[in-house]
């Protein structure tokens, strides 16, 4: 692109390896304070974008999103005084029957998946193999127990895998 376009471009890592905190006085160090001072044009970098920063560059719209974010005000009870800030105040979008239905259905897809797994011939292994003829279940494991169909519920929920 820059034969096409005809500019060139240097690759340069900022010397204290930092994206860039304000300091007491205004200054701005790593990427934010080189963007800011000029020393460089652009930064491409997995930065994270706060108001602080906003207010120092220019940013893009975000190409790739790795993450969930949880956002909330800092004066939440100054926006809505009936409604005192607590540690669970991310939970108040939906309501308290919205969360135990999903806590209910959670635990349902959990035991549902448990007990299907105990009739699947698929879901056992052989801890050890002791006697080809032996058919006891003493020496075999379900992989899929309840804590692991747990588990996969809520890393399906989460949309996370499940190791």
């Amino acid at each position: 692109m820059s034969k096409f376009l005809n500019f060139t471009f240097d690759i340069v890592e900022v010397e204290d390896g930092t994206y860039g905190i304000e300091d007491e006085t205004g200054q701005w160090n790593g990427v934010i304070g080189v963007l800011q001072r000029h020393e460089a044009d652009l930064s491409l970098s997995a930065i994270t974008i706060t108001y602080s920063r906003v207010s120092a560059v220019d940013f893009t719209l975000p190409f790739m999103h790795l993450g969930i974010a949880i956002l909330m005000g800092k004066n939440i009870e100054e926006t809505n005084p009936s409604t005192p800030a607590s540690l669970f105040t991310f939970l108040e979008p939906l309501s308290f029957n919205v969360w135990i239905a999903l806590v209910i259905s959670y635990l349902a897809v959990g035991a549902t998946l448990s007990i299907l797994a105990r009739f699947s011939p698929y879901e056992w292994f052989d801890i050890k193999q002791i006697d080809e003829r032996d058919t006891s279940m003493d020496n075999h494991k379900n992989q899929f127990d309840l804590l692991n169909s747990l588990w996969f519920a809520i890393g399906s929920l989460m949309h996370q895998v499940s190791h």
